[in-house]
């Protein structure tokens, strides 16, 4: 029995009405006639048996309180008292004092019992409502849907809605407008499904809700959903519009899995820029392959699986190659080469990526080390999480470095512009903070991000990259051509440098020499490689400028 189920029985038995209230008490006072009986058969009061008694009181204080326990202490008391002898052999009467005396032991123990029970029980109910309830919605949270029970044959969907946009509001607007936010849709969400017996709402966290759809098919009450959130919400007189990622599960056994196999559906949902998605079982695989290999990391650093190559960025107005771009590689003893869209994205959610970028660091200013053994003059860029900027020990980390004689300033940093910036002043300071060492800066995916301009007008950078995804079709979207064009006239206006990655053929190398552009990356020139092969590819390039 799971406990939900039982602190519901508990208090149903505690708060009988009506007919079956009338029940336990015809119950209680057969049972005190049973005593009565017992000890009269059994030669009297003076024998043990009238103990019974405190059973029976004990009982009825559970069922109906102090005030009921007392009540049937009296009843009790009165029941073993003038009319009971002390010994029916010779049917010898008790003493007033006796059963008096005895009756006020009775009600104690009616009155405390009644009194310890219905706080216990009065407590466990404010416990199961503070952990199985929302403290913002009343609804049923996750911890309550753990511990229902569902019936095997019955054929349900656990839908779960994650409200993404509430979060950055409740940063920009405040805690009081987060939950203003929360408690207008659950109202708005109820009252849209208050006619719908096939459905149960729950507040599982504090911005996901989950409808349990007692239906054979979803896809009906998924688009409901959809058209729900397609309204806004009236919040202090601001219309607010509801982003959020949709995964819905079909029970197959087990609580637990019904909710994880729905939340695997809406973390790629979520990643996939999908609506919804609907479980299925190559999703599971996907999801525990991608746990495992982040587990995996710490032993992969220590072994290391990992390895850097390298790709370079041709000056396209001179033909030189002074930057290269250092990108990791992951050779896993069972499964191979594994693919960097596999385990990257998943690293940089993870405090993983603080020493995977390290070792990255360190590993790229070796290999500058032996380049210039060779005397190839070579800078390289990094990626680098802006979050890890603020780390005051990555900071004394690359100071180590420079004391102990590393080229440090011949590291690059490439800040994703996907990592949102709430502060850009203080960005700011940041990376100028880093510039001191000469490292320079770049804005890699340049194009695809939050507030492009904010960035390249507010931060001290040095270069932007433009992303592949404009220069694939440049050659055959006049869009995409007047979108670089814009961008790599507004970079200069700012005096920065404009990298154009993913180029993959000499039409739109060509193109992006005549817009100006500063450097170019990509397959055209060579794929990444490892170091070795990359010298190779360096002399061989060097020989026919």
């Amino acid at each position: 029995m799971n406990i939900i189920l039982l602190i519901n029985k508990l208090s149903r038995w505690t708060t009988l009405k009506g007919l079956n209230r009338n029940l336990m008490i015809l119950a209680i006072l057969i049972l005190q006639m049973g005593v009565f009986i017992l000890v009269y058969s059994t030669g009297g009061i003076k024998y043990s048996y009238s103990h019974m008694m405190y059973l029976v009181i004990i009982l009825s204080s559970f069922f109906f309180g102090p005030v009921g326990g007392s009540l049937f202490a009296i009843t009790g008391g009165f029941i073993l008292g003038p009319y009971m002898p002390l010994n029916t052999a010779t049917m010898e009467m008790q003493l007033p004092y006796n059963y008096i005396y005895r009756m006020f032991f009775f009600i104690g123990v009616g009155f405390l019992s009644g009194f310890i029970t219905h706080y216990l029980i009065n407590l466990l109910k404010k416990i199961e409502k503070d952990s199985f309830y929302s403290q913002i919605t009343g609804l049923p949270n996750r911890k309550y849907f753990e511990n229902i029970e569902l019936g095997e044959n019955l054929k349900s969907h656990l839908i779960l809605i994650d409200l993404k946009n509430f979060y950055k509001a409740a940063e920009d607007l405040g805690y009081s407008f987060f939950t203003e936010m929360i408690n207008a849709f659950h109202r708005s969400f109820k009252q849209r499904i208050k006619n719908l017996d096939s459905m149960e709402l729950f507040h599982f966290e504090t911005s996901t809700f989950a409808v349990l759809l007692h239906e054979k098919d979803p896809k009906n009450s998924i688009d409901l959903f959809l058209k729900f959130l397609e309204n806004p919400l009236k919040i202090r007189e601001i219309d607010f519009y509801p982003s959020a990622s949709i995964g819905v599960s079909t029970y197959k056994g087990g609580n637990s899995r019904f909710i994880r196999e729905a939340q695997i559906a809406k973390e790629l949902a979520s990643r996939n820029l999908k609506h919804y998605l609907i479980f299925t079982p190559e999703m599971a695989k996907e999801s525990y392959a991608n746990f495992n290999l982040i587990n995996e990391i710490p032993r992969a650093l220590r072994k290391n699986e990992f390895f850097l190559c390298y790709q370079p960025k041709i000056n396209l107005k001179t033909g030189e190659i002074k930057n290269t771009e250092a990108l990791i590689r992951w050779n896993h003893p069972k499964h191979g080469l594994v693919p960097p869209n596999d385990f990257i994205e998943y690293i940089e959610t993870t405090t993983f990526i603080d020493d995977i970028t390290c070792w990255v660091i360190r590993t790229s200013l070796d290999t500058i080390a032996l380049m210039e053994k060779i005397d190839i003059q070579m800078n390289i860029a990094v990626n680098v999480p802006l979050k890890l900027l603020e780390h005051e020990k990555f900071l004394h980390f690359l100071f180590d470095l420079k004391s102990a004689g590393k080229p440090v300033d011949k590291i690059q940093f490439e800040i994703i512009e996907r990592d949102l910036i709430k502060d850009f002043a203080a960005a700011a300071t940041l990376i100028l903070k880093y510039k001191e060492f000469g490292i320079r800066f770049a804005l890699d995916d340049f194009g695809t991000g939050y507030s492009t301009l904010s960035y390249i007008q507010q931060l001290p950078l040095d270069k932007i990259k433009l992303d592949r995804i404009f220069i694939k079709s440049l050659k055959n979207n006049k869009k995409d051509i007047d979108i670089v064009k814009s961008s790599i006239d507004i970079a200069h206006i700012l005096n920065l440098e404009v990298v154009a990655e993913g180029v993959e053929d000499k039409e739109s190398l060509d193109i992006l020499k005549e817009m100006g552009c500063d450097y170019a990356q990509g397959y055209y020139f060579t794929k990444p490689v490892v170091y070795e092969e990359f010298i190779v590819w360096y002399k061989s390039y060097i020989s026919n400028l």
